[in-house]
């Protein structure tokens, strides 16, 4: 999880710039958000334990968009272990997610047409992290 809105308060601090300008150098990216990004491209197989990699996928094509921009290297950071003071939230996350499921199940059992609703439920119940 981020800090909520830790870019806004940023403010003029931030400039915006194309990644070319980092040529030659070393660049850290906060992987934790594009994995998260990543799993909703593939939520229905993470959610039904399927075999897929459409994950790793988009973080190395990601990774190639970088480097071919002049990056020398790329530095790809995930956040440290879960704090004891998330444990609540942990669990109210893992309650919501198997609620989730299971309406993303029948969803999908009635039909085409609740299709698009099943494979809603399916991307809320990825968790990253």
């Amino acid at each position: 999880m981020g800090v909520d809105g830790f870019l806004r308060q940023l403010g003029d601090a931030v400039d915006r710039t194309h990644l070319q300008q980092f040529a030659g150098q070393t660049l850290a990216v906060d992987a934790l958000s594009w994995l998260h990004k990543a799993c909703y491209g593939c939520a229905f197989e993470l959610s039904t334990s399927r075999d897929t990699d459409k994950y790793v996928q988009y973080m190395l094509r990601k990774v190639d968009m970088i480097r071919s921009c002049g990056v020398a290297k790329v530095i790809l950071v995930f956040d440290g272990q879960r704090l004891p003071l998330k444990k609540r939230q942990s669990y109210k996350e893992e309650t919501r997610k198997r609620a989730l499921q299971a309406m993303a199940a029948s969803k999908r059992l009635q039909g085409n047409e609740r299709q698009n609703e099943a494979n809603k439920a399916y991307q809320l119940m990825q968790r990253v992290g």
